[in-house]
């Protein structure tokens, strides 16, 4: 049975992650299985102010019959500007179900989840809690906040959104297991409406690379080196790599880190001359990442990335480039085991020592298809859509025939 779905998200669709990880999901779930979305998101000004890409995006949503309205997000000051949004987003919620009768609320993290249990009070609806991770223990980890008054204020609606959503959904399974452990769910009872959904990756756009592993090796980075990302080990990696060739080569393609990558070489006294770094749009990262050997990026392992799944990871395994990376993010480890499409290297291990182990991964002959048959059992889109299917198909609706029958007969 295909339903009538109103998707809120606090990322913007003017975003490349919006695109990605939310349009093209609704696109194959509307062509696919029959699914109608209204696209509620919360837009910064300086997206909105781009016709071009406003229209780009509208065009792209109408071409499955969707509808997309964008919201202005508010940034300060931060508490008022979020409360603001989250009222503006309930009250055109609300008036949006009273006229389409959604089946329920497909709601993207902690944000737009508040708007989803207004609405569920207030109307009965159902909601679905795209969780994308331990959002205020992230907050925590980082040091944004202290664990007082918001960090509780913020835990304390986690709850609410873990008892009261008709289906929750994470992006690793180490992250559920972990909420197994809360004292307010009944593992055996709530553990059927936690479903887990990764970061899935348009594989279509990500074909495997045909460069063969040579020497001189090239090492390969993209995203950010700051905040959760660890630039430095990847750096000494690159170290390890210049001693046993000189002439080896470092691909970053970065968007705002230049001079902090720049001052860290500096400071660590290694060679910039077969380094390029680069900042790319999203569809020339393919093109770049063809020509690297091999990726490693490490994540501080703080307790909320229990619950992470870094996207990068999907994209170059699905070129077969295998991937040294850290332990404690979400299911990483088990899903580079399971094809041996990469290895992490754990706190009490040499950086030298695991690399000579890794070094036997990239020299082996079927390492870009075990890279490949992991990507596409991990991290295609055709997976993650035939997952959200089938959570919006066992999403209990009882509530709203009932509703729909008694307005009939009114």
């Amino acid at each position: 049975m295909s339903k009538r779905i109103l998707y809120i998200s606090y990322d913007g669709m003017l975003e490349p992650l919006g695109e990605s990880q939310v349009l093209q999901y609704a696109k194959a779930l509307s062509e696919n299985y029959g699914h109608s979305f209204t696209i509620l998101s919360f837009e910064k000004s300086s997206d909105l102010k781009n016709k071009k890409n406003v229209e780009r995006i509208n065009s792209f949503v109408h071409s499955f019959n969707g509808k997309w309205i964008p919201l202005t997000y508010h940034k300060s000051p931060t508490l008022l500007a979020t409360l603001f949004d989250i009222a503006t987003g309930t009250l055109l919620a609300i008036r949006l179900n009273r006229k389409k009768k959604f089946h329920f609320l497909h709601t993207r993290s902690y944000v737009s989840a508040l708007i989803g249990l207004l609405i569920k009070i207030t109307t009965k609806t159902p909601f679905i809690f795209d969780m994308r991770g331990f959002w205020a223990d992230e907050k925590v980890d980082t040091g944004s906040w202290s664990k007082g008054v918001l960090y509780k204020s913020v835990k304390w609606l986690e709850k609410q959104y873990l008892i009261h959503a008709s289906a929750v959904i994470s992006l690793s399974k180490a992250g559920i297991k972990e909420m197994m452990t809360f004292d307010y769910l009944d593992s055996n009872s709530d553990m059927k409406k936690f479903h887990c959904v990764s970061t899935c990756t348009n594989l279509d756009n990500f074909s495997i690379s045909k460069k063969k592993p040579a020497h001189p090796l090239t090492l390969g980075y993209v995203g950010n080196a700051q905040g959760w990302y660890m630039f430095e080990p990847v750096l000494e990696i690159y170290q390890i790599l210049l001693k046993r060739d000189s002439n080896s080569k470092f691909e970053i393609v970065n968007q705002n880190d230049h001079e902090y990558i720049r001052n860290l070489f500096k400071k660590k006294n290694t060679p910039l001359q077969n380094v390029t770094i680069q900042s790319l749009t999203h569809d020339q990262v393919p093109s770049a990442i063809s020509q690297m050997d091999f990726t490693a990026f490490f994540i501080k392992p703080f307790y909320s990335k229990i619950a992470s799944a870094p996207t990068k990871l999907g994209e170059f395994l699905a070129m077969g480039i295998p991937c040294l990376t850290g332990p404690g993010i979400g299911d990483v480890e088990e899903i580079l085991n399971d094809f041996n499409s990469g290895l992490v290297v754990h706190s009490n291990e040499s950086l030298n020592i695991s690399f000579e182990k890794f070094l036997e991964i990239i020299s082996s002959s079927p390492t870009k298809e075990n890279c490949r048959k992991t990507a596409e059992k991990y991290f295609s889109l055709e997976r993650g859509v035939f997952q959200y299917n089938h959570i919006y198909k066992n999403i209990n609706t009882d509530l709203f025939k009932t509703q729909v029958v008694e307005e009939a007969n009114l």
